[in-house]
């Protein structure tokens, strides 16, 4: 009979053991993954947004701008938005899912890097040239979404 109770409470405490290794760790480490997915789904929705000026050259801040017409203007702002969003979950992640960093770490993905680089991908989506491109290529790395 002693048995049978010890027996019993191990395998209670082996599965509320279990539960809560799931529930600190694998939970969040599945979240990222989804916000990942998430943030992925936005980049495509809004890869081929209208920008409202151009960067005359690399080097310099000089710009040409161009009006939008009124739909353009909120698919632009739309992706300002959910592009802004986006960074805003992955620092929040980052900051909030301490035990959860080093493990995707380990594995190459540093949430907070995601977040400043989908802000920086959010302030330059209004204008063409190498910032809205280096942020763009920034995000898909720090994704893996590209080599």
């Amino acid at each position: 009979m002693t048995d049978m109770i010890v027996s019993f409470f191990s395998g209670a405490f082996g599965g509320a053991l279990t539960w809560l290794a799931l529930d600190f760790f694998q939970r969040p480490f599945r979240g990222f993954f989804d916000l990942k997915k998430e943030s992925i789904q936005v980049l495509a929705r809004y890869s081929n947004v209208s920008a409202r000026s151009k960067q005359m050259s690399p080097d310099d801040d000089l710009h040409h701008a161009r009006p939008l017409n009124p739909e353009e203007e909120v698919r632009l702002r739309e992706a300002e938005a959910a592009l802004r969003d986006c960074g805003a979950k992955f620092l929040a992640f980052s900051r909030t899912e301490k035990m959860t960093l080093m493990p995707l770490r380990w594995i190459g993905y540093d949430p907070a890097k995601v977040g400043s680089n989908f802000i920086g991908l959010s302030n330059s989506i209004g204008q063409y040239g190498s910032h809205r491109n280096h942020y763009r290529t920034q995000v898909e790395r720090s994704l893996k979404v590209t080599g």
